[in-house]
């Protein structure tokens, strides 16, 4: 029927395969329907309902849609700071994704605490090494380097590079995030040679993976472009923003 739980899961299942082939705007009525069925069969508190809304508020921050994410992202945490351990990583994965989603918005000093708390969590109980700690440590780098403490964020950066690159294939698109706003703390710190070519680099191999629309692409851009900007070259900077502009008016 059409309030069955399985068809909530079928409805997720789809909508996830169409996000995460480029498909955005097609994968979002799927995923509100998946979250309106979980909350109709297993009300506003459940962690099925959790997952659902997470999902939507990544599809939304994919699209650019910040503050219309959010309040998902609130709810998902809401549920699960109720139902689960302090300690399960899924409930410090979930405060990574929402300080993404406040770092978009500017607010930088909500997007830290956020990844600090994030950050300990995964290390006390995955270990230093581990992917989603060095995860956790680079969203922390980046956020500082944007908040103005690049010289802060410069360590963390260097150490998740250095963690991703020994845990995921060579050329992943994860490293290349990563290099990226390495560059931007090198920048910001005044090593502008390797920055330079950093931020080229990684926004070269982002393009080619991810396409200029997927939310890393436009991040390692904007890289490019503010490098640019602060060196007074408004022409190299430009051709970064005006296709900024024109994806925007898709």
């Amino acid at each position: 029927g059409p309030g069955h739980p399985q068809l909530a899961i079928a409805y997720n299942n789809l909508a996830s395969s169409i996000h995460y082939q480029g498909r955005r705007t097609e994968a979002e009525p799927y995923y509100r329907e998946a979250l309106a069925i979980s909350r109709q069969v297993y009300g506003p508190d459940h962690p099925h309902v959790a997952q659902f809304a997470e999902n939507l508020a990544t599809l939304l921050d994919d699209l650019g849609r910040t503050d219309e994410a959010e309040p998902y992202y609130r709810d998902a945490l809401r549920i699960l700071t109720s139902t689960l351990d302090p300690a399960d990583t899924r409930l410090a994965m979930l405060r990574r994704n929402l300080a993404l989603n406040r770092h978009a918005a500017g607010a930088y000093g909500e997007a830290e605490a956020l990844l600090r708390a994030s950050a300990t969590a995964l290390e006390t109980t995955l270990g230093a090494d581990h992917l989603y700690t060095a995860l956790a440590r680079a969203t922390l780098g980046r956020t500082l380097t944007a908040a103005g403490r690049a010289a802060e964020g410069l360590p963390l950066l260097r150490n998740s590079v250095a963690v991703l690159e020994s845990q995921l294939p060579d050329g992943h698109w994860r490293i290349h995030a990563a290099r990226s706003d390495l560059g931007a703390a090198l920048a910001a710190t005044g090593d502008v040679a390797a920055a330079e070519a950093l931020l080229l680099e990684s926004h070269a191999a982002l393009l080619e993976q991810r396409g200029p629309d997927d939310y890393a692409t436009r991040a390692a851009r904007e890289n490019v472009a503010r490098f640019y900007r602060a060196r007074g070259r408004p022409d190299l900077a430009a051709e970064y923003e005006i296709a900024d502009a024109g994806e925007q008016s898709r």
